[in-house]
């Protein structure tokens, strides 16, 4: 009796078995035999219950005719998917936008490990790009949902492109300052509501900055209509230390600081009769502190 034993292998498109089956009871002294088993089929379908065939060549001097064989097959056979790979995939650059969505490209796809003369199609129209990260450089994509189709594509199985990256680029807005006017305050601030505004791009959704960009004037001396206003650097909330963005600074040029009132106080000084009315004055003012100002001024009693 010659029965089929088990065996697994992968596909590879003939139904040769590296088990061979086992002869029970054993051949005579001198006699010797060559054995075989096969496959129903070469498919992957069936497994793990595909049909092993046994066969037996009898070398015994009288052409095998001194036994009677019985062969017993076996429901015992696996084929498992030959794994394919998968080339020609690349990722679109884009701007940062805070998605990890990938724009996938197939250039010249193949699959690399097909036997031929198998029929297997390579289907993208289900990819999936992902990137691992949201933020601008050179980053990993996962890319997921390519198939295979065609006549022998259930004898294989896919891997999924490994090693793909994509680029993320900075997105680009523009600040520019806004007109201002104030009153000389001897300093080079710009009023607290005075801002600079995103006036070209905008911020990706979930992104902020607090009160927009902080500005300031050139110098701070008085001017009509002819002071520099600047944004001042700032990072936007990102989650990436502002990194995701190139931001372009645009000053106003027709800000303004208007004169400061001067209010000057005179303060009489006492002193010994010396026959005149004559007064020495002191005085005092509201002027910002830092500046120098030289106040001159008489006096007088009235007798």
């Amino acid at each position: 009796t010659v029965t089929a034993q088990a065996n697994t292998k992968q596909y590879d498109g003939n139904t040769t078995s590296a088990t061979l089956p086992l002869v029970s009871p054993s051949l005579a002294t001198g006699d010797s035999a060559v054995l075989s088993q096969t496959y129903d089929n070469k498919n992957v379908a069936g497994s793990p219950t595909k049909t092993m065939t046994p066969a037996i060549v009898i070398t015994d001097g009288n052409s095998g005719a001194n036994y009677t064989v019985t062969l017993t097959p076996a429901n015992v056979g696996t084929i498992t998917a030959k794994p394919l790979t998968f080339t020609g995939t690349s990722v679109t650059p884009k701007v940062y936008d805070k998605t990890l969505t990938a724009t996938l490209v197939f250039t010249s796809p193949a699959l690399v490990g097909v036997i031929a003369p198998d029929v297997v199609i390579i289907d993208t129209t289900g990819a999936v790009g992902v990137f691992t990260t949201s933020n601008v450089g050179t980053n990993p994509v996962t890319v997921s949902g390519i198939t295979l189709t065609g006549a022998q594509s259930a004898n294989y199985s896919l891997t999924q492109p490994t090693g793909v990256t994509g680029n993320i680029t900075p997105r680009p807005i523009t600040v520019t300052a806004v007109q201002t006017t104030k009153v000389y305050n001897g300093n080079t601030n710009a009023p607290l509501l005075a801002r600079a505004t995103i006036t070209s791009g905008s911020l990706a959704p979930g992104d902020f900055k607090l009160l927009n960009w902080a500005e300031t004037y050139d110098n701070k001396n008085v001017g009509a209509g002819n002071k520099v206003m600047t944004p001042t650097p700032a990072n936007v909330n990102d989650g990436n230390g502002g990194n995701n963005y190139l931001i372009t600074y645009v000053t106003n040029t027709t800000s303004s600081i208007t004169p400061a009132t001067l209010s000057v106080t005179p303060l009489g000084v006492n002193k010994v009769y010396d026959g005149t009315v004559n007064e020495t004055l002191n005085f005092s003012d509201n002027r910002v502190a830092g500046d120098v100002l030289t106040i001159a001024g008489t006096g007088h009693f009235a007798n």
